[in-house]
C-alpha cells in the first residue's frame, strides 16, 4: 500500500504548532510545582515570545496575504486562513495569560506582601509621592502629540508603549481632540512605593492620572494604552540584489519605521479594558489584533 505522505490531514500548520509551544510555555506559569517567581518569569516569556512571533511570523503571513497569495501549505491552509487561525488562538491564549496574572501570580505575590497597586489604592502618604515623581522626573520627558486632520499621524516606534488620549475643550465639549504620548522607556516600568517594602505601581498608572496638567485649557475625557507591533521580518531576495550587504543594512535601518497602523505590517494592540470588554484601537486588515493586559507588556 502506497502513502500519500501529500495528505494536509498529515501535518500541522507551523504558526498553530507555535502557538501550541508558547502554550506550554504558559502552563509552566500556571504549574503549582514551580517556584513563585520562576512562574512569574514563565509568563513574561510567554509575552516576549508573542512579540517576536507577530514582528515577524505573523508579518510574513500578513504580507501574504495582503496579495491574496493562492498556494496553501502543507497542512491546506492559506496564508489568510492562517491568520485568522492564529487570530482566534492567540486571543484565547491572550485570556489564559490574563486569567493567569489576576487569578493565580498577583493573589499569591499579595500573600507574600509583594502588592501591585492601582491609584485608587493608595495611602494619602503614597499620593504625595506619585505627583511629586510625576512633577519632577516624569513630566519632563513626556512629549504629547496632537493628532487632527491639520497634521500628519504622528509615528509610533516599535514596541512602544503609548497612551491615547481623547480630550475636549474646557467648557467647550463639543470640541473634542485626540492625542497621543509614549511612555518613556528611560524610567523603571514599575515604580516602588513608600511605607510598605514592596508596593509597587505601573509607570503609566502614574502618568494617566497627572496626565492632564500637560493639557492646559483641556480635560482630559479618556485615556487608553496601547502600543504597535510593526513588521521586522527581513525581505531581502538575494537573487535581485547586486549588493547583498547593502541590502540587509538598508532593510534593518528600514525596520523600526515597517508598516504604519493600518497596514499590513503591523499589529495594533490596545491594553486597556473597556466595559464592553478589551477595547481595539483599529480595524485595519488583515493584521491580527491581541487585546493585552498592561502588566504583561
Amino acid at each position: 500500500m502506497t502513502v500519500d505522505f501529500t495528505k494536509p490531514t498529515y501535518y500541522t500548520n507551523r504558526e498553530l504548532s507555535w502557538l501550541d509551544f508558547n502554550a506550554r510555555v504558559l502552563d509552566e506559569a500556571r504549574d503549582k510545582a514551580n517556584p513563585l517567581l520562576e512562574r512569574v518569569r514563565f509568563l513574561g516569556i510567554t509575552q516576549s515570545n508573542v512579540d517576536e512571533f507577530f514582528m515577524v511570523r505573523v508579518a510574513s503571513l500578513a504580507k501574504l496575504a495582503a496579495v491574496n497569495y493562492p498556494k496553501p501549505d502543507a497542512s491546506g491552509m492559506t496564508a489568510e486562513d492562517q491568520l485568522i487561525a492564529v487570530n482566534a488562538k492567540a486571543h484565547d491564549q491572550v485570556i489564559k495569560q490574563y486569567t493567569t496574572l489576576t487569578r493565580m501570580l498577583l493573589p499569591l505575590l499579595g500573600n507574600l506582601n509583594i502588592h501591585l497597586k492601582t491609584v485608587d489604592d493608595l495611602t494619602a502618604e503614597q499620593q504625595r509621592f506619585i505627583e511629586h515623581y510625576f512633577t519632577n522626573e516624569l513630566s519632563p520627558a513626556l512629549t504629547p502629540m496632537a493628532v487632527d486632520s491639520s497634521r500628519p499621524f504622528p509615528f509610533i516606534g516599535n514596541n512602544t508603549l503609548n497612551l491615547a488620549l481623547r480630550l475636549h475643550k474646557s467648557g467647550d465639549k463639543h470640541d473634542k481632540r485626540f492625542a497621543t504620548v509614549q511612555v518613556p522607556d528611560i524610567f523603571s516600568r514599575t515604580v516602588r512605593l513608600p511605607g510598605a517594602e514592596n508596593d509597587f505601581i505601573l509607570l503609566e498608572d502614574i502618568i494617566k492620572t497627572f496626565i492632564g496638567n500637560l493639557f492646559v485649557g483641556y480635560k482630559v475625557q479618556e485615556t487608553a494604552t496601547y502600543r504597535v507591533i510593526r513588521d521586522m521580518d527581513l525581505d531581502v531576495a538575494e537573487e535581485d540584489t547586486s549588493d547583498l550587504l547593502k541590502e540587509v543594512q538598508h532593510q534593518l535601518k528600514q525596520r523600526e519605521h515597517g508598516g504604519g497602523p493600518c497596514d499590513s505590517k503591523s499589529n495594533l494592540e490596545s491594553l486597556t479594558p473597556s466595559r464592553s470588554g478589551w477595547r481595539h484601537l483599529s480595524r485595519c486588515r488583515p493584521t491580527p489584533f491581541t487585546a493585552l493586559p498592561a502588566q504583561l507588556i
